[in-house]
């Protein structure tokens, strides 16, 4: 495994036979996997008390961290690190956030909005 950037992709007629590195160095191949790799910037975080394991931050099942208010999505968590991924996590995580704000909030009174001489009472047959 090379974690290198890549100059240039080597080979004729659309036949992979290798890759030039950025330091020039040459390596010969007949199949790769290239991942684009990405650098999260999570140094604000560093006062924060918050589980980490190596470089990624432990999460729940809904992305939420050791901190009830702090959410960590894709790459900045533990896990697949894909798009697809990531934007999974983003709905699961704006999930928990919406169950937590009505969880907090009061109960609404439908009841008050309904027009009460327009209903019919239930069971009751005309």
């Amino acid at each position: 495994m090379y974690e290198q950037p890549i100059k240039q992709f080597l080979g004729q007629n659309h036949e992979l036979s290798g890759v030039e590195l950025e330091d020039g160095t040459v390596v010969d191949l007949e199949t790769g996997f290239v991942a684009m790799g990405s650098q999260h910037h999570s140094h604000y975080l560093s006062e924060i008390d918050l589980q980490w394991k190596g470089g990624n931050l432990i999460t729940d099942s809904m992305c939420r961290t050791s901190h009830p208010r702090i959410f960590a999505l894709g790459d900045l968590k533990e896990g697949l690190n894909q798009v697809s991924i990531a934007v999974a996590d983003g709905t699961l995580a704006a999930t928990a956030i919406w169950r937590d704000i009505r969880r907090a909030s009061p109960p609404r009174k439908w009841e008050e909005n309904v027009d009460q001489s327009t209903v019919e009472p239930v069971g009751v047959v005309s």
